[in-house]
Parts: structure tokens; sequence; C-alpha cells
């Protein structure tokens, strides 16, 4: 329950992570289904597998082609853009026009001499033509950016010296993550790797021991807060580290090692073959909020950390501890209401009775404005803000932040997130609400606001001023406020709401504790004596 400085796993540099040995994939893991099948092949069924057809729970099917009664030879997939081919208007791909270089530079994409639709596969035919140019593909199928998203595609390839395989997932920004599924060259083992940037030398790598030569069928699964890698119905491992957050776009190419691996030989030719691929939107049952926990009281924390208790259970403070400080920030309950987290200005973190899931001082990053966290519904992880409206994201979905798209501010003073860990809210002391992920922006709110608290269900939220003015959006609902009364305070540092959303505590930089709806009063520092002027926050508890 301190602040910890050990170097935590939250940010890996330069690090691999391996998953060497593979467990069978639990039922929790959404497989698509496909429609049985006979040992042997059909003509569009070349691999033994179908196709998986239709939605699957959690899942909302949006992309499916077998490639069932094509038949495309060589030299029909002309007029290539990533938008389709003019040469072949009625199949659902594009591709990298011809002649672009491909990624390793020694060869060039080349769609009319490489792709080819036939016996229910489609073709990347990897090659040198008589001139020494070598050639391959980079595929693109006809569908969607989609912002999380489970793809599947039945594959296998000829052992091709010099060339390799890899279906990816590239970020619309070019920048925020990469997730390569299956990757290697074509003569080695099938691996998976997620990229914390865009081609960038961070990943975390998910090793198999399968080959390119037999069918196989690869599936991503990708939610806000997991990547898993799925090989064949068995699970090679998943992650919530460095989890992308950008809509991205899937890519399937055939093309030449990468890593200072020299030219393929002229000699050296095969196919890559696609069977089937499907794509799936993120589709989660609605989210429930969650349970009401009885309030029992409310702590108040002050800026050294000292906690003080009205009515409810006091789960340790700062000084308790022996530890000084003088930078406390905020002060937030679990979701269980059993414990609760303060934050200082640099990032750390103090848990009391609640997970700790590392700080900033913990994983080597300094900074000095920090104004608060939230943390996610099951109290595994947490969001800290800071004035600028910089995001760090511990155990929890990153969704975005004001730097990272181009908004510099200096007056973010609160967030709060929806009940599925899917967004969150930054308010600015201007009033200025900004939403990320699934948040909905219901409004802004006058100059002034101190800090933002949603509803239970994530369809609303309050912000409140340094005046004691609460304003209510979306299905938050208003219960009074300090103006209305007619009481003239400029020292309100944040509210706390009633966990059956009907009512909330206002409450002063003093201890002062003002009570609306159905909240109740217990108490506050002026009513005990007690003379502050450092209270940063207060929580249900």
């Amino acid at each position: 329950m301190r602040r910890l400085t050990i170097l935590g796993a939250a940010i890996v540099f330069l690090a691999v992570f391996c998953m060497t040995g593979s467990t069978t994939r639990s039922s929790a893991v959404s497989t698509p289904r496909s429609s049985s099948t006979s040992a042997s092949a059909t003509n569009w069924n070349p691999s033994g597998q179908a196709m998986p057809t239709g939605d699957i729970p959690g899942w909302h099917q949006v992309f499916a082609d077998d490639f069932a009664n094509d038949s495309y030879p060589l030299g029909s997939f002309t007029g290539c853009t990533m938008h389709g081919c003019s040469g072949t208007p009625s199949v659902p791909w594009g591709a990298v026009p011809d002649g672009h270089p491909d990624t390793s530079g020694h060869c060039v994409y080349e769609p009319s001499k490489t792709v080819s639709i036939t016996g229910g596969v489609m073709n990347i035919f990897l090659h040198t033509d008589p001139n020494g140019t070598c050639m391959d593909s980079s595929l693109y199928p006809l569908a969607p950016n989609l912002r999380y998203g489970m793809y599947s595609v039945r594959f296998r390839a000829d052992a091709v010296t010099g060339y390799k395989g890899v279906f990816l997932l590239w970020p619309v920004d070019h920048v925020h993550g990469e997730i390569d599924f299956p990757e290697a060259n074509l003569d080695a083992q099938l691996h998976g790797f997620l990229h914390t940037v865009a081609g960038g030398a961070q990943f975390q790598r998910f090793v198999s021991n399968a080959s390119w030569t037999s069918w196989h069928t690869a599936t991503l699964e990708w939610t806000p807060s997991k990547v898993t890698f799925i090989l064949d119905g068995t699970s090679l491992g998943s992650t919530s580290l460095d989890v992308p957050q950008t809509p991205m776009t899937l890519a399937l190419r055939g093309e030449s090692e990468l890593e200072g691996a020299p030219k393929p030989p002229a000699s050296t030719q095969g196919d890559l073959q696609i069977d089937w691929a499907t794509m799936y939107t993120y589709a989660p049952t609605t989210p429930q909020p969650p349970a009401v926990v009885a309030d029992h009281g409310y702590d108040l924390v002050g800026s050294d950390g000292g906690v003080f208790s009205f009515g409810g259970a006091f789960h340790g403070s700062l000084p308790a501890l022996g530890v000084h400080a003088n930078d406390i920030t905020g002060i937030v309950s679990t979701t269980a209401g059993t414990g609760y987290f303060l934050v200082g200005a640099d990032g750390g973190v103090f848990a009391f009775n609640a997970p700790f899931a590392n700080s900033l001082p913990g994983v080597g990053v300094h900074v000095d404005d920090i104004v608060n966290l939230v943390p996610t519904v099951d109290d595994s992880g947490y969001f800290l803000v800071g004035r600028d409206g910089g995001v760090f994201s511990f155990n929890a979905p990153f969704l975005g932040s004001l730097p990272g798209i181009g908004v510099h501010v200096d007056d973010i003073v609160g967030i709060a997130a929806t009940a599925d860990d899917g967004g969150y809210w930054l308010v600015g002391s201007d009033g200025s609400v900004y939403a990320f992920g699934d948040a909905r922006f219901f409004g802004a709110a006058p100059a002034g606001a101190v800090s933002i608290t949603a509803t239970r269900d994530g369809g609303g939220y309050w912000v409140v001023g340094s005046d004691g003015r609460v304003t209510p959006f979306g299905d938050a609902t208003g219960f009074g406020d300090l103006p209305s009364l007619g009481i003239d305070v400029g020292n309100i540092v944040g509210m706390i709401a009633s966990s059956d959303g009907q009512g909330y505590n206002v409450v002063g930089r003093d201890g002062g504790v003002f009570s609306f709806g159905d909240a109740t009063n217990l108490g506050s520092l002026p009513g005990v004596g007690v003379v502050v002027n450092d209270i940063v926050g207060a929580v249900r508890s």
C-alpha cells in the first residue's frame, strides 16, 4: 500500500514475449463455426474446412469470401488499388498497384502477374520474371476498417526461399499499434506479433510450431482490453498490454523476406494460398452496470494523503504508513466500494484494500501534472490523466488522449469512465468535455469546473464547479447545488454521487460537505473542529 518504484511489466522496452507452450483454447474464446465437412475436399472447399458463416456470440460477421464459383487466371487482376481491381470488378478484393516496391524493397507488388483464383483458392504466385524482377502481392478485402474485431483466414503456402507471408492489421493513423498473424518466412514456423507502434521494434511475440506447408486457420480476436492469437482452434496466447485502440486495415501479403535478407533467388517460386477469409465486428452484449453498493459513508483526502472517514470504512492513509507526501491530487473508490486509490501529481498510485497495477514512477515515467485516476469496472486497472489531457493506462485499454489528437491544453481537472471500460471523458477547468472510445459527448459545462463524475450506467455525467454548481448531462439528474441555495463559495473540489444516482455530496477544500437528493450528510471537518485547507477529493465508502 505504498508507492512502488519497482520496474513492472506495464511498459516493455524492446522486449519480446514468447508464448512457447500452446494451450487448448477454452470455451470462453469465440471460435468461428464452420459447417461440417467430409475429410475429402470439394472444389469450393479445397482445404477440407468450410468457411464459417453468420454471427456468433459477441461478434457480427461483416465480410466472408471463400472464392466459390470464381475463376480468374493470372493476368485478371489489373488496374488494382486498395479499393478494388478494374479487371475483376465483381471480386471483393483490392491490392497494392502494380510496380509498388514491397516492404523490403527487393521485389515489387504486381497483382496482375501474381494473383489468380481457381478451384476455390486465391493464389499469390511468388516468383522472379525473366528480366530479374521478383514479384509478390499485398491484398485487401473490400471491408470496413474496424476498431476491434475478429479475423479468420484459412491458408497454406509453399516453402519458397526468400519470401515471407504476413496477414496484418495496420492502423489507419500509421502510428498506434500493429498486429501480425501469421507472420514468418515461408520456410519457417508461424508466429504472431503485436507491435506497440506501427512497424516498431517494441513488440510481443506468440510462437507456434506450425509450418506454412499445411492448411491452417489463423484467428485473431481483438477487443478493447485484449488481443488473442488462435491457430487451428488452439490459443497461442493473449495480451492486455499495449492493445491498439485505433481502427485497423486488414492486408494479406506475400512478399520478400525482411531483416537484411538478400533478394529471393531467381530460381525459387511457389504459391501463398487462401481458401477463405472472414471478418467480424466486436459486438459484445450490452454491459451491465456495476452492482449497487450500499452507501455507508464517505472519505475525504488531503494533499498529504491523510484520510478522514465519516460513517464508512477507514482503509488507511499515507501518514499512518509513515509516508510523507504533499502532492496527492485525488482519491477514487474501487468500483466494488471495498477500498480506494490515492494518486499523486507524479503519477504515484497508493492502493488501500485495492489492487495495485503499477504507477508512473514504477515504469520510469517522470511527470508532475497528474490530476486524478479512475479504476476499471473490475478494479484490476486504472486510467491516469494529466493537466495536458495525457492519459496513462495500467491494465486498462488506452483509448486516446488530447496530445494524441493534437489538442493542446493545460487545464484538465478530471476523468470519468464508461461502464464497460470502453471509453472515458476528460473535463477542463473551462468546462470543456472530451469524449474518447465509446463515451458519448453530452455537452460542456460552465467555466470553473473541478471534476466530472459518470452515472452508474455510463449514460451521462455530472460536472461540478468550484462554486458548487452541479451540471447534469445525459441520464444524470440534477438535485440542486450551492448557487441555487444562495450559498456563495469558491473552494469546491469535487462531488460524490449516491450509489443509486439519486443524490450527491459536494465537498470543499476545507472539508465542508453539502448534501443533495438522497445523499446523507454524516458530518464535515469544520463540523468536528478540524481546520484544514488542503482537501483534494472525496469518495463514497
